[in-house]
């Protein structure tokens, strides 16, 4: 499985475990965290989640190599099946942050921004920005209106998970 889910006390710690490809967004990833992100709404126990990447990266945006070898049929399922995914993140009902890594480029920025509503700026947090992340889609980072989804920049996922 490229998506984990490990529980401490009342937080599930969603990873994107994909570390030889950055944690690119492939077809299996997708279907993982479909499947780990009902895990968490499901799970009474777990009040908030984390969504972090395994290694030095987020998630590097959708893998590029699977992609190539689709037909525009495919193509277009596989970008409704993605959008579905975040959608589903986006509506959790428990609060949810991304512990943003490392590298969050395409796809890995789209789960940083899912549900965007207050900028960043607007406070005083200066996060350290991570190489392949632009000052833009930071500043859409934000609060949602079911719950909390705030990017947390850390230097390693371990300050996360402590």
């Amino acid at each position: 499985m490229f998506v984990t889910l490990e529980k401490k006390g009342p937080v599930g710690i969603v990873t994107m475990n994909r570390p030889e490809a950055l944690n690119a967004l492939d077809k299996q990833v997708l279907e993982d965290l479909n499947t780990v992100l009902d895990q968490v709404e499901a799970d009474a126990e777990i009040l908030v989640a984390i969504v972090t990447g395994a290694g030095r990266s987020f998630v590097a945006g959708a893998d590029i190599g699977q992609m190539s070898g689709f037909t525009a049929v495919e193509g277009k399922a596989f970008g409704a099946y993605g959008n579905g995914v975040f959608l589903k993140l986006e509506n959790l009902t428990k609060p949810t942050i991304a512990a943003v890594n490392g590298f969050a480029l395409g796809g890995g920025c789209q789960v940083t921004e899912t549900g965007a509503e207050y900028p960043l700026d607007r406070y005083p947090l200066r996060p350290f920005y991570p190489l392949g992340v632009s000052n833009h889609i930071l500043d859409t980072a934000c609060i949602t209106a079911r719950g909390t989804l705030l990017v947390m920049l850390c230097r390693e996922n371990r300050e996360v998970r402590q």
